[in-house]
């Protein structure tokens, strides 16, 4: 689908210029080019420092000109598999080299990755495979697939570790290593339009559908040129590490574009939190990102202080509420403040964000140099300082929807991006966040769409309604619970257990509600066992 015929196709799966946010770029770092590669940009350093490391795995170190050519063989790899520019290509795969070399090579070539978090199940993977319409996968070998029905014409299967190479090839699928060829001629760079889509990221919605957001090769630079630049200070002796995953905007820019575009080093972990103070110590890390309830496990840890982390210079906390007691604990166990940051997928990373120095508890901090951004109310008029409204933003990123106008019309007015929070901006100019504006259930840095699981749940044969519900939770800052009432005939016996497994088969481990209680209907008796669920949460919390 290469060619004008693709580039038409992409077009017509874009919002109507009309509704896309007006982007600003008043800084001198954020004019860029027409046309312009993304890969070749994050990939330069490999001319002015190749022997650099660029990327830490389990203790092997991959330098800038190695990380390039490995890019440059896959991409020629790809193209002999027919893959071609404007094609969208879905990335799922764990934290590890071969995301990042994957990442590249389809910017190198002008193909559209499609990230897919690895803990995403069969519904969730059918329904972006086919809502962007992929030519291709690219997953880990103990990735699930996708059911048969949406499974895209090219599989590719990538592992994290040389030992997995020997498992057993699937029926129609290729090893990533066997399509790279370090001798083929290299193929030039793919010229794209600085507005074309470089990736698509799907997040949750009110309304339970996936919604696909798009980010261009300019946005993802000026995430990087903006926030990583002016308020981080990143430079290419900074080692960046995190927990979350790359499949998210968040990982994506702290831990792949952010270090890459400054010519600094990833330090990658596939072990989640439990792992990541080694991986600190081992790697010298000096940028640390997370998600507050990241920061909760952390302190959870007797032996925190027994780890070296002196080697940190900064520590950034976004997705969810930073507490004060969260921060606090952390500056008092480690001597490091966290800045915390406020950003969406929407408008690729965080643009309101404390600075070094200068944190205060409670509050989120000031806009981040290129950004603008204020409180208004339900007709967009700008409230006084002090009140409580609608958070609205401006700058060089803003919201596109992939196939989506009702969303683009809901999250873009009058050329600015209202990104679903209530906020407080203080007579200062500091920002203070209050709630969220929808019902999205918020909980370890991730959203639930409840919509969305009570779909699955009520898609269930044995299942007439369902209602899913957020409760405190002491390390998570909220988890989803839910209350069904079974369909007529259905054996109640043992029916929270059955829907647990059918779930953890159709979604995302997170998305799963933590308990599922069976009652005869959703009125008085739901709101019974609704409220009971959270008296016995805060109780939790209270002891922990």
């Amino acid at each position: 689908m290469g060619g004008i015929r693709g580039l038409v196709h992409v077009a017509n799966n874009l919002p109507p210029r009309d509704l896309w946010p007006e982007r600003v770029y008043d800084l001198p770092e954020l004019q860029y080019p027409s046309t312009l590669n993304l890969a070749e940009h994050l990939l330069r350093h490999a001319d002015t420092g190749p022997d650099r490391a660029a990327v830490m795995f389990r203790g092997r170190t991959i330098s800038y000109d190695s990380l390039r050519r490995r890019v440059l063989a896959l991409a020629s790899g790809l193209i002999r598999k027919g893959i071609r520019p404007t094609d969208r290509v879905a990335l799922q795969l764990p934290n590890c080299p071969d995301f990042i070399v994957a990442w590249l090579a389809l910017q190198w070539i002008g193909a559209i990755s499609v990230q897919i978090p690895p803990s995403y199940r069969r519904r969730e993977i059918e329904y972006i495979l086919d809502d962007a319409d992929c030519t291709a996968v690219i997953r880990g070998a103990d990735v699930p697939g996708a059911g048969r029905r949406s499974a895209a014409p090219i599989t590719i299967l990538a592992v994290p570790d040389e030992h997995e190479a020997d498992a057993p090839l699937e029926a129609g699928s290729t090893w990533i290593d066997e399509i790279m060829d370090e001798r083929a001629d290299t193929p030039a760079p793919h010229s794209a339009n600085r507005d074309d889509p470089a990736s698509l990221t799907y997040i949750a919605s009110v309304d339970g559908r996936l919604k696909g957001v798009v980010h261009s090769p300019i946005d993802l630079l000026a995430a990087a040129d903006t926030y990583a630049r002016n308020v981080l200070q990143l430079t290419s002796a900074d080692v960046c590490i995190g927990s979350m995953s790359l499949a998210w905007a968040f990982g994506l820019g702290s831990l792949l574009t952010f270090p890459l575009r400054v010519g600094a080093a990833t330090a990658l972990t596939d072990s989640g939190a439990g792992g990541l103070l080694e991986a600190i110590t081992a790697a010298r890390a000096t940028v640390l990102f997370g998600v507050p309830t990241m920061y909760r496990m952390l302190l959870r840890r007797p032996d925190l202080e027994s780890f070296d982390l002196r080697s940190l210079r900064r520590c950034v906390s976004a997705a969810e509420p930073l507490l004060r007691e969260v921060l606090e604990a952390w500056r008092a166990r480690t001597g490091l403040d966290i800045l915390d940051g406020l950003g969406t997928t929407e408008m690729t990373h965080i643009f309101i964000s404390a600075r070094p120095g200068d944190v205060r508890p409670g509050l989120i901090g000031t806009t981040v140099p290129g950004y603008h951004a204020q409180i208004v109310d339900e007709a967009m008029h700008e409230v006084p300082r002090g009140m409580t409204g609608r958070l609205a933003v401006r700058g060089p990123t803003g919201a596109r929807y992939w196939r989506n106008p009702d969303a683009q019309r809901r999250t873009v007015r009058d050329g600015w991006t209202l990104t679903g929070d209530i906020c407080i901006q203080h007579a200062d100019g500091w920002f203070e966040h209050v709630s969220r504006s929808d019902n999205l259930i918020v909980s370890a840095g991730s959203k639930i769409s409840r919509r969305e699981v009570e779909c699955v749940l009520e898609a269930h044969v044995e299942v007439s309604r369902a209602h899913v519900f957020s409760v405190p939770d002491p390390v998570r800052g909220n988890s989803a619970c839910a209350i069904v009432v079974p369909a007529r005939g259905a054996d109640t016996e043992g029916l929270s257990e059955r829907l647990q497994r059918y779930l953890k088969g159709e979604l995302a481990a997170f998305k799963c509600p933590r308990h599922i209680q069976v009652v005869d209907a959703l009125n008085r008796r739901g709101s019974e066992v609704r409220n009971e669920f959270r008296r016995a949460s805060l109780l939790l919390g209270s002891r922990r």
